[in-house]
């Protein structure tokens, strides 16, 4: 049997973590870790599903041992849940799990827009102004995957405006962990992380009116709350196999 590898481009990689594959170059940890990353943030893997290691490094085509590794990394990060005897499953937020992500999120991002002050340049705003025009048209398309992507790219954009390294990877924790939130517990119809609030925060932001700005930020962070029933879950059995092939197909595309 003929085994089978998936060999990902990785440019756009949420992360910003890895590089771009060569046609015939070997899988490497971060390139792995960009995958399933992404199958995570971008609900390919629902909360729960089993991440089998010995799939896994038949999929990739590596040893368990390196699988093991990035899963190591993936469970720090609070993404996937290791239990022993028990191997690796995507996390599954509790109710107040859920709630505690997003009321750090309110500390986190509040804060740091109040202190942006000088750092914000005409260059940051065209940058942000960019990523929202992108989620108008995602939603125009009905993209539900590409408003998912960029809503994450808009809240670490602002994280990289204020130039510290150290928030930026907070907040990219604080996004992945509302990811796997919303995965579970999004309302039927919900917009979720809405582009127009995105684009009120710009305007404040532009107008130098920081209180304005963090109003705007705890309102929408609200908002996304609200959209959340913290009594329901869904358990949809996937493929991993099938999962990494679409992963694949969307980086090459």
């Amino acid at each position: 049997m003929t085994q089978e590898r998936v060999i990902p481009l990785l440019g756009d990689a949420p992360s910003g973590l890895g590089r771009p594959a060569r046609a015939g170059a070997a899988v490497t940890d971060d390139e792995i870790y960009d995958n399933i990353y992404t199958a995570i943030i971008e609900r390919d893997l629902p909360p729960a599903t089993k991440l089998t290691e010995d799939q896994l490094a038949e999929i990739f085509g590596v040893s368990r041992t390196r699988v093991r590794n990035v899963l190591q990394r993936l469970a720090h990060e609070g993404l996937i849940t290791l239990r022993r005897n028990r191997g690796a499953t995507v996390a599954q937020p509790t109710p107040k799990e859920a709630r505690d992500v997003f009321n750090v999120r309110r500390i986190v991002e509040s804060g740091m827009i109040s202190r942006m002050g000088a750092q914000l340049s005409a260059r940051g705003l065209t940058t942000l102004r960019g990523i929202v025009a992108e989620e108008r048209q995602a939603n125009e398309r009905r993209d539900k995957r590409r408003m998912i992507q960029l809503s994450s790219e808009f809240h670490l954009a602002l994280a990289e405006l204020t130039g510290n390294p150290t928030l930026t990877g907070v907040l990219r924790e604080l996004v992945s962990r509302s990811s796997l939130v919303v995965a579970v517990y999004e309302r039927p119809g919900v917009a979720g992380c809405r582009c127009e609030d995105h684009a009120r925060i710009i305007d404040r932001l532009a107008d130098r009116d920081l209180p304005g700005a963090v109003a705007e930020m705890e309102a929408h962070i609200d908002a996304i709350e609200d959209g959340l029933a913290l009594d329901d879950s869904s358990d949809n059995p996937v493929s991993l196999r099938d999962v990494f092939a679409r992963v694949a197909e969307r980086r090459r595309g």
